[in-house]
């Protein structure tokens, strides 16, 4: 028999679990700044630099775009 405790934390994780899951994700986003380029994926990267209020955010996001383009030999 599961004690009161032992199902709400059983509960909890399947549930954070099934979050994850439904996000796409295996295991939870590691912390880090709430906006680095570096982490965010390509589709999200040109869309913040289209979208963007702040352009000193863009620019950021700019300067990450063409070193991935360097990087990945690609531009």
């Amino acid at each position: 028999m599961w004690t009161r405790f032992e199902l709400g934390v059983l509960i909890t994780e399947a549930t954070n679990r099934d979050r994850l899951l439904s996000l796409g994700r295996l295991a939870p986003r590691a912390k880090g700044p709430a906006l680095d380029p570096a982490r965010l994926p390509d589709d999200r990267l040109e869309h913040l630099i289209q979208t963007h209020r702040d352009l000193a955010v863009v620019e950021a996001l700019r300067a990450e775009r063409r070193r991935r383009q360097l990087a990945g030999g690609r531009g």
